[in-house]
């Protein structure tokens, strides 16, 4: 009797998945005149609050070369991406250029009381030039301070950019903290000796308190000829 009766009942559907959904409600918002903002179309009978608005966004200023070094020496090199123009013999540019007009708004939560203000943050990504010339970087990495997790992967992300991303030739690691600028020899960091660092505990280039000497320091920069160095601690 229960199979039978559940059989009478016929077979029960299929719910559709939360993607199902979502894709459905894509390709019929796809399917929708684009003389309108999608966003808007979607929202269509519904009431508006006036009480929320956002007026004006102030950007949120981050320190520039240019703002510290003369206009001279920035190179205005066209940012390409290195390692496919490299695999085609072709300059290929990126697609999307980032600009100081995107921005990262800092707050969404929005109600009547916080105003009509907000400020947001430069959105980070490619840019259409680059202050350096990939050919003339020099770049050494020292980690400094007391050890925390994440130290190797950063040093690793650092010189797979570098090197992936802008063609830079040499990326050195300076050892045992600042006072390895003038206590031990550098090493040349790879992509293949950075490789699986950051499956490792500390920092590979070793790490120290104090060793800041400045006028000990600042020669061997000069000695080094580097022209970017990445302090991390």
């Amino acid at each position: 009797g229960g199979a039978g009766g559940a059989g009478g009942r016929g077979k029960l559907e299929r719910r559709k998945s939360m993607r199902e959904l979502m894709l459905e409600k894509q390709a019929e918002a796809d399917a929708k005149p684009a003389t309108v903002p999608r966003f808007a179309s979607d929202l269509e009978g519904e009431s508006a609050l006036s009480e929320i608005t956002v007026e004006n966004v102030y950007k949120l200023v981050v320190p520039r070369l240019c703002d510290f070094l003369p206009a001279s020496l920035d190179a205005d090199a066209e940012n390409v991406r290195w390692s496919v123009a490299t695999a085609t013999g072709q300059a290929i540019r990126y697609r999307n250029n980032i600009d100081e007009k995107f921005l990262v708004l800092g707050d969404i939560i929005r109600h009547p009381d916080v105003g009509t203000s907000m400020y947001g943050f430069v959105r980070a990504g490619p840019r259409a030039s680059t202050w350096f010339a990939p050919d003339d970087v020099r770049a050494a990495v020292v980690t400094c301070g007391g050890l925390c997790p994440g130290l190797n992967n950063v040093i690793r992300d650092i010189v797979r950019s570098l090197s992936n991303l802008y063609g830079v030739k040499k990326v050195w690691g300076i050892r045992e903290g600042y006072s390895g600028f003038y206590l031990h020899e550098a090493v040349e960091l790879t992509v293949d000796s950075v490789a699986d660092i950051h499956h490792w505990g500390g920092t590979v280039l070793g790490s120290s308190r104090g060793g800041f000497d400045i006028d000990k320091i600042t020669a061997a920069v000069r000695a080094m000829d580097l022209n970017q160095l990445y302090v991390i601690g």
